[in-house]
């Protein structure tokens, strides 16, 4: 069983997928060497006039009165006019242009000339426009980074699924191949799946590869540095040709298909690595559905730029984009950037030294360390840490890093500012900040400093320092960005219920709202059914609302989290330790809507204190960006009704809705008010005197 292609023919089944050995030092260079001598021999190899006839659909007779009219120049054997012809490359070219113009009504001589006078784009290609090259070039890198930021989400969504939903912890997704416009079939079998999979892996063509390269473990350990635990270091590389080319994988994957339900030829298929004991699911199939509408959502995206990406880039042309900036791949490209910096500042001197700091974190920065230098100990580079908490900053860099603006110091050795001139032996030193212009904190500081008597530093060459550290600002922001991205990306895969769940809550009359007028629709068809029973008129039932308090200005405008879901949480949580089966429908974002049925005013009443004083007795600490902890409380208001009372409200749900929503706004407004207290009921209880408010 193969893919079916649409509208292409599956391709047949191929050999199976090698697995490939490291290639030797010395055929690597040989092999360089042959693709760098090939390009010319364009010009040499050549193919007789049969083979011109089978390649271009020309008829001899054609091909020779072309080469009457000067449009080719085959080769001869010999000087006789019968002599045997040998066609290059550029021949082939200009025949099948020829022929593509007849094709299209241009008489022969007509279609000569023509090639004649437009020769040399006809042997080599067209030169396009420098705008059209630049505007083509634009769209393909643009669409090249989102795909591969979007196949990173598929990739981590489809782990998350294997690991979490699936209880499958030790499968870890290595890649992921979307062949576009290839249908699966939906009862494969594993030998066919894996037939499949090495028949699309042998040689990749016109599809996306995307394939997840982790940091090496023991490389990591060897980074004495605080950003290990910042951020994640795995990057997502996409590759895109459509030629064939091959990958290299240094082991043979197992497999596992995605078929959107609805658009199978979104399919998609992951690359997996697991125990040798055990076999993968040959569909993935999770078992929430809102991961599903997630997995199909961005495939269809995906879909949907995938083909003007193709048009944008060139045939011939292997392209890639990386999504992550691994920690380790960062330091080494950044010290060898300090290399060339240090090059250009200090020209010729050998006692040079640079290092690029960057704080622990962006949210609340207490610290500097060096994450990649030149010229340092390495003991030295691993233990230097520049204090952040003080007004202005430890050390030269530390200042640069708090003020803003760069520090320069001539005489370093006797500059109590320079934290590490003893260690360094530095004579003369520059900080410059890796700011932005935003008023956020830098990115980190370029130090700078020459162990040399003479020096080097003047303010030209300090001015050249400003311009290279807003290009270090750049790269370096990008790192940071990526790894908070990519932390954000774990949040919201591993959180995807409790996030959907807020996201309901948020409109005044959200699903999560609605779920709670559903509730109370129930019971006005209970009252209906029970209207002429003895006990009707005295069965009761209670609707409240909770408020957190002042949750713009404690949660929304002080939290550092990504999306404020602990607020929400602490709340449910101190409901089901009142009664576990209390259910808050939520809207506005900090409103819960409580229905109680067979609950009086005194006994909801009771029941609110309780609440309110959970949520206070395990108050919640939210991390606040001033580095502040607040707590949270809440205020609660309701209002008692009869079944008799529900059942008179509206003839229907649309009118119980409509009435409910006026009611719900009325128990807000009560929350709100200055001075009230915890518990406000909201008008007097039935056939009973008003409850007053209690603390």
């Amino acid at each position: 069983m193969a893919m079916v292609q649409t509208p292409e023919p599956a391709v047949s089944a191929a050999l199976p997928l090698r697995e490939h050995s490291p290639l030797p030092q010395e055929l690597a260079e040989i092999i360089d060497q042959v693709e760098r001598e090939a390009a010319s021999w364009r010009a040499e190899l050549s193919v007789s006039i049969g083979q011109a006839q089978q390649m271009t659909g020309l008829k001899d007779s054609q091909i020779r009165y072309y080469e009457e009219l000067e449009a080719l120049q085959p080769r001869k054997a010999g000087s006789q006019s019968g002599s045997t012809r040998f066609f290059t490359i550029a021949d082939i070219r200009r025949l099948k242009v020829l022929a593509l113009l007849m094709q299209r009504g241009r008489r022969p001589a007509e279609a000569a000339e023509l090639v004649r006078f437009h020769s040399e784009a006809v042997d080599v290609g067209a030169h396009k426009p420098i705008t059209a090259i630049i505007r083509a070039e634009r769209s393909a890198v643009t669409d090249g980074f989102f795909l591969a930021r979007l196949i990173s989400q598929i990739i981590e969504a489809a782990q998350t699924t294997l690991s979490s939903d699936l209880g499958l912890p030790t499968v870890r997704v290595l890649g992921a191949l979307l062949p576009m416009r290839s249908v699966f079939p939906t009862d494969m079998t594993p030998a066919e799946l894996v037939t499949i999979g090495d028949e699309l892996l042998r040689a990749p063509a016109d599809m996306l590869v995307a394939l997840v390269e982790q940091s090496d473990p023991e490389a990591l350990k060897a980074l004495a540095t605080p950003l290990i635990g910042t951020g994640s270091d795995s990057q997502t590389i996409l590759f895109y040709s459509r030629e064939p080319h091959t990958l290299g994988l240094s082991i043979r994957p197992r497999y596992c298909a995605y078929i959107p339900e609805h658009a199978p030829e979104q399919a998609l298929l992951l690359l997996l690595e697991c125990p040798d004991s055990y076999d993968p699911p040959t569909a993935l199939r999770p078992d929430d559905p809102t991961r599903t509408r997630l997995l199909d959502t961005l495939l269809e995206i995906c879909a949907g730029i995938a083909p003007e990406f193709r048009t944008a880039t060139l045939a011939k042309n292997h392209r890639y984009r990386s999504d992550g900036f691994p920690l380790t791949i960062t330091q080494a490209s950044c010290a060898q950037l300090l290399r060339t910096i240090c090059a250009v500042i200090f020209p010729g001197d050998e006692q040079a030294l640079g290092a690029l700091l960057v704080p622990n974190n962006l949210d609340r920065p207490e610290s500097l360390s060096i994450l990649a230098s030149l010229g340092y100990d390495d003991e030295l580079a691993k233990r230097a840490r520049l204090d952040l908490r003080g007004d202005q900053g430890q050390g030269l860099s530390g200042r640069a890093f708090r003020l803003r603006e760069p520090f320069l110091s001539l005489h370093a050795a006797e500059d109590d500012r320079v934290e590490y001139a003893i260690e360094e032996g530095s004579r003369q030193a520059l900080a410059v900040p890796l700011a932005t212009t935003w008023g956020l904190a830098p990115f980190g500081v370029l130090y700078l400093a020459t162990r040399s008597d003479s020096g080097g530093l003047d303010s030209h060459r300090a001015y050249a320092a400003l311009i290279l550290g807003s290009i270090l600002s750049e790269m370096l922001g990008r790192w940071w960005l990526t790894r908070l991205r990519k932390d954000l990306d774990a949040t919201l895969h591993h959180r995807l219920r409790d996030i959907v769940a807020w996201l309901d809550g948020l409109d005044e009359r959200g699903p999560d709202f609605q779920r709670g007028l559903a509730v109370i629709y129930a019971l006005w068809c209970k009252a209906a059914t029970g209207a002429k029973s003895e006990d009707f008129a005295r069965k009761r039932l209670t609707i409240a609302v909770l408020d957190i308090d002042h949750y713009r200005h404690t949660v929304q405008a002080r939290s550092n989290e990504p999306l404020p879901l602990q607020a929400q949480r602490h709340v449910c949580e101190a409901l089901r330790r009142v009664d576990p089966h209390l259910r808050g429908y939520w809207f506005r974002n900090d409103h819960a809507l409580l229905v109680l049925p067979d609950h009086d005013g005194p006994l909801a009443e009771r029941l609110l204190v309780r609440i309110i004083d959970q949520v206070g007795l395990t108050p919640l600490k939210l991390p606040t960006l001033d580095g502040s902890l607040r707590s949270i409380t809440v205020s609660a208001a309701y209002k008692e009704l009869t079944y008799k009372a529900l059942h008179d409200l509206g003839c229907g749900e649309a009118e119980l809705q409509q009435k409910i929503g006026s009611l719900v706004r009325l128990l807000c407004v009560e929350t709100r008010r200055d001075g009230a207290s915890n518990v406000v009921a909201l008008g007097p209880p039935a056939d009973r005197e008003p409850l007053a408010a209690v603390s």
